[in-house]
């Protein structure tokens, strides 16, 4: 039996322990960042990132890596309510060191348990960091505005209306458990992150997505009519049971993002309403004296290490409500305030006496819990008490400072009949950040094909990223890599090349300063770096810039007029499909036979049947198939929009390309096909046509008529690198393209070919004494 002695005795112990408590008073500032400064220095004890051998930005088992995500989030908090930096690099070191191949969070190491939640809450990390104006990464790191939107733009081409009618799937992988659950803190997560970009940017395209996934959560239950935000709903059976379990930070989550679109709609009625909706709904969570309870778990003792952290999000996004929603203060603040006390006195565990735990409703007496998940919900709660006295979080109009990517100069430049983003390498970061850089430029992904949130023109001519920096190759001046980006996708593609944006390389690469005027080729005549710089030809000298593409391994010269250590721009040369005219810029492919396969006829044969049709497979600036318009029906004056609108061309296509591919030796398989290569044209005789601005042309006016396909688009006019394989293949005896081009030509010099927007002319092919093809296209410098 023990003595009342020893039970006195213990009683005092557990009462000394209690006397080591976080001492909170919410009335001073001062004592709520005493407060929160012991409470983040215990929470900092379990992370051992920034320690010899461990790894930054992850937490060591049991906890899972989102929650380190979530962890860098709260201490960008910290350091918001209370000025404290003493975390600030470990943030920054954790937030950057995290980021994966392509700057979004998708890191590799992680796909066993990385869903679109734990990517989310990365990303929110990095879009909290922009709106408070955290410390900025050094310049040749990816920025938290841009890594925010990388996030947002790989979740969004994972909207899913195969099932549900729509939503995000908890995991990203298939082979995880949870692909077929579709939860609402992953769909939380992607609105809250949508509707703050909005907010930041003032780019609606994230509000359009914001009220998609709204209405798309309101529509299947997971908010019913309460304002009550259920947990989620397998797709197995179309979403038509709802799991109707509640927890904090998916109310919070939704919360936060409803008032940022309050505040974007300028105070919209709707908006206010489901804001004030959404803070009622949290009473179930504040139903004991307003102190927040995790109510799935909680009082049944059954909350697991994730869910230990969960009440710290819906505190840190009620008090961001605030901000956005300055009508909700009161409300808020009734319940964050008495939670803070609770939370504060909770913090007695431990062998040091003040260590936090989950049960904030017990008062002074320890749940015997702790971990970083208790740290950080009492931290946040503790530290929102200061949110009056924090600016508002700030946009890219009020004083935001993040940036959509890294530091450099950009320039759009169109190229023949199309534009493309120009990028100095010199100024460029380690390749491995391109993908994101490229994307956040363009707008991509934008799943309504328009790239507003970019500088892309939401068509496959329009959305191109070319990389040009000064060559080491010999008989080199610039080395020029040229990348397709998908409009709807995330795709960057540098399988193949662009004929078209060569023509703006050269000129570019002069006005830029990759080269220097005294550097380049003399055209026409000898010369060379160090030589006189081009030979006078009237207005300014005649220059030849000599081209080396990494997409193919071919040099292509560029001869055009340049002035004063820059191209001249104005002239009166004219393109069809271009409006207006500009300076002429002629281009010469060095040996543009088997650009990618090593051969001008990949299999060694005039024609290759492919689904019982006839093909030509050629090989010159790009591999290319070409097939006669009449094997499938179509005419062959088929317009662009026609082609958009027709039932199954595209798709026929499509599945003639990627047999194509296999065949040319260009992959392997159907399912490693390239996104750019090979390009597919259909072929005609000339005739009598319109073209797509209405304008008639006559058939005696071109040799062939091409319709090409460029990224799975009908191209506006013709690719260039088409151009050159069709003028190839037309004095090939047996192609398809010689055997619709019946007749003397209309040009002794080259093929003229007809396109949509009009005509184009490329040069006669060159062979050299094997018969192979050595030059197409313009003249060369010498």
């Amino acid at each position: 039996m023990i003595s009342w002695r020893w039970t006195a005795v213990m009683a005092i112990l557990r009462g000394i322990q209690v006397t080591n408590a976080i001492e909170l008073n919410l009335a001073s500032q001062d004592s709520i960042k005493s407060a929160a400064s012991t409470i983040a220095y215990d929470m900092m004890a379990f992370y051992n990132g920034n320690e010899t051998g461990g790894i930054p930005g992850n937490l060591p088992a049991p906890y899972y890596w989102w929650e380190a995500g979530a962890m860098f989030g709260t201490l960008i908090d910290y350091w918001y309510y209370t000025g404290d930096s003493s975390y600030n690099d470990i943030t920054i070191q954790g937030l950057l060191f995290q980021t994966g191949p392509n700057d979004d969070y998708m890191t590799p190491n992680q796909t066993r348990t990385e869903g679109n939640d734990d990517q989310g809450f990365w990303g929110i990390a990095a879009m909290s960091a922009a709106e408070v104006n955290f410390p900025n990464p050094p310049e040749k790191s990816p920025q938290w505005l841009a890594l925010a939107q990388a996030v947002f733009n790989t979740q969004a081409v994972r909207w899913d209306t195969t099932t549900c009618g729509g939503g995000l799937r908890w995991q990203i992988f298939t082979f995880n458990n949870g692909y077929n659950y579709k939860n609402s803190i992953s769909n939380g997560c992607f609105f809250n992150l949508g509707a703050r970009l909005a907010t930041y940017t003032g780019n609606d395209t994230y509000a359009q997505w914001a009220e998609q996934t709204w209405d798309w959560m309101e529509s299947i239950g997971l908010i019913d009519q309460y304002y009550y935000v259920y947990d989620g709903s397998d797709d197995i059976g179309n979403c038509t049971k709802i799991n109707r379990l509640q927890w904090t930070y998916n109310a919070g989550a939704m919360l936060l993002g409803a008032a940022n679109m309050y505040n974007y709609t300028n105070g919209s009625e709707i908006w206010r309403t489901r804001v004030s909706g959404l803070l009622q709904g949290t009473n179930v969570f504040f139903q004991n004296n307003n102190i927040m309870v995790e109510v799935a778990c909680e009082l049944i003792n059954k909350c697991d290490v994730d869910q230990h952290s969960f009440k710290a999000y819906l505190s840190r996004w009620m008090a961001a409500t605030t901000k956005m929603a300055p009508f909700t203060y009161n409300d808020v603040m009734a319940k964050l305030a008495p939670s803070a006390r609770a939370a504060a006195q909770q913090c007695s565990g431990g062998t040091n006496g003040r260590m936090c735990g989950l049960k904030w409703i017990n008062g002074s007496v320890w749940d015997g819990s702790s971990g970083v998940g208790q740290q950080l919900a009492a931290l946040e709660v503790i530290q929102s008490n200061l949110i009056r006295q924090v600016q508002s979080p700030v946009t890219n109009s009020t004083g935001g400072t993040s940036e959509v990517g890294f530091g450099f100069d950009v320039s759009d430049w169109t190229g023949d009949a199309m534009a493309s983003i120009l990028f100095n390498a010199a100024h460029l970061p380690a390749r491995k950040h391109w993908t994101a850089i490229f994307l956040s430029v363009l707008g991509s992904p934008d799943p309504f094909g328009r790239q507003l949130d970019g500088l892309g023109g939401g068509i496959s001519s329009l959305s191109k990223i070319c990389v040009v920096g000064q060559s080491a190759r010999a008989g080199c001046d610039v080395d020029f890599t040229f990348f397709a980006v998908g409009v709807r996708d995330s795709t960057v593609d540098e399988s193949a090349s662009c004929g078209n944006m060569m023509a703006a390389v050269g000129a570019w690469g002069l006005d830029q300063g990759v080269l220097a005027l005294e550097d380049v080729q003399v055209a026409g005549g000898s010369g060379g770096r160090g030589g006189e710089g081009g030979k006078e030809v009237g207005n300014g000298r005649e220059v030849c810039v000599r081209i080396f593409n990494t997409n193919t391994g071919k040099i292509i010269h560029s001869i055009f007029r340049a002035e004063d250590g820059e191209a001249i721009v104005d002239g009166d040369f004219r393109i069809d499909g271009v409006a207006g005219t500009g300076a002429k810029i002629e281009l010469r492919f060095l040996d543009p036979a088997g650009s990618k396969t090593g051969k001008l006829l990949p299999t060694g044969n005039a024609t290759d049947v492919i689904n019982g049709i006839t093909t030509t497979l050629v090989d010159a600036g790009n591999p290319c198939v070409f097939l006669p318009a009449s094997s499938l029906n179509i005419p062959g004056t088929i317009l662009p929009h026609e082609i958009d609108s027709h039932p199954t061309l595209l798709s026929t296509l499509e599945d003639i390309r990627r047999q194509a591919a296999v065949k040319m030796g260009l992959c392997n398989s159907l399912s490693s096909i390239p996104g750019s290569i090979p390009k597919i044209a259909l072929i005609a005789p000339p005739q009598d046509h319109a073209l797509s601005n209405g304008e008639k042309i006559s058939q005696g006016e071109i040799d062939v008529l091409v319709r090409a396909i460029s990224v799975g688009q009908p191209h506006k006019a013709v690719p260039i690198t088409v151009g050159m394989a069709v003028a190839a293949a037309a004095d090939i005896e047996g192609t398809v393209v010689r055997g619709v081009m019946g007749r003397e030509r209309v040009d002794r010099e080259g093929v003229v070919v007809g396109h949509a927007s009009g005509r184009l002319m490329d040069r006669e092919a060159d062979y050299g004494w094997e018969g192979l093809l050595e030059g197409l296209n313009g003249f060369g410098c010498d």
